[in-house]
């Protein structure tokens, strides 16, 4: 593979705002799959494999040298590319750390369902989030590394607009990729511009997604019953809780004045 082609985030599986420790760790793990010594199998391959992977660790494990790789690949638009479905590479990166894995996901639970609704958004983003929970050991912040990493990922490839990046979400895990990637283009394409309610209701008609079968709920309905489509409303604080600020206010208030009086 030509190094000016290469992407080598996808070289080594991780997203590319991995940590230094999930490089090294996803760097290990590939190694002991594809060292020309190790690799069950075409040694070709494995000669092959082994230098693309270490020219991508060298890369991206010298800060200078990475963030120079980032910046050029910054200017290109944040496009998304459906992944292939489980190919080699994806099932031995998983498989040199099941031993491991089945070891955390037993005792932790929800774990592993953490994992599998990150992979149905993206594999590198999930094996990122294997690799980042079994370095750290940070099992007891597996539920918000998990939403920081669905977040971070929509927000790259579908804005900043949350309706946007729940309809995303609902394409992905509907396994929907190839229209995820139409929703993607028209993302970058009119960037702020963009006309939220049209773009959905304009895909949503064209593949026909609110004509659902009797298998499952239609998750595509609520942006087609005829009202403009919404963001998520954002949770304002209760009465109760405005009251009793207020009224800690005020004693704080009474109370350094007594003292001024004092």
């Amino acid at each position: 593979m030509n190094s000016a082609k290469q992407d080598f985030y996808k070289t080594l599986g991780v997203i590319d705002s991995a940590e230094l420790a999930v490089i090294k760790a996803a760097y290990k793990a590939l190694m002991q799959i594809y060292h020309p010594d190790k690799y069950i199998g075409d040694k070709v391959k494995a000669v092959r494999m082994s230098k693309e992977i270490n020219e991508a660790y060298a890369i991206l494990i010298d800060p200078v040298k990475r963030k120079k790789y980032d910046d050029e690949r910054s200017a290109r638009k944040d496009q998304y590319e459906p992944e292939q479905a489980k190919d080699e590479f994806t099932n031995a990166r998983n498989d040199v750390l099941e031993a491991d894995w089945n070891i955390a996901i037993e005792h932790v639970k929800g774990l592993d369902a953490l994992f599998q609704k990150l992979n149905k958004l993206s594999q590198d983003l999930a094996f990122t989030f294997k690799l980042d929970i079994l370095e750290s050991k940070r099992f007891e912040d597996a539920d918000g590394i998990a939403e920081v990493f669905e977040k971070e990922f929509l927000m790259k490839f579908f804005g900043v607009n949350r309706l946007l990046q729940e309809f995303a979400g609902s394409l992905l895990k509907e396994g929907k990729r190839e229209i995820a990637k139409e929703l993607n283009r028209a993302v970058v394409v009119l960037g702020n511009s963009i006309d939220t309610n049209s773009v959905i209701k304009t895909i949503i008609k064209k593949y026909k997604l609110d004509q659902g079968h009797e298998f499952s709920p239609n998750i595509y309905q609520k942006y087609t019953d005829g009202s403009p489509a919404k963001e998520p409303p954002i949770q304002s604080p209760s009465i109760i809780g405005f009251l009793f600020y207020a009224a800690i206010s005020v004693l704080a208030i009474l109370w350094v004045y007594s003292l001024i009086k004092q």
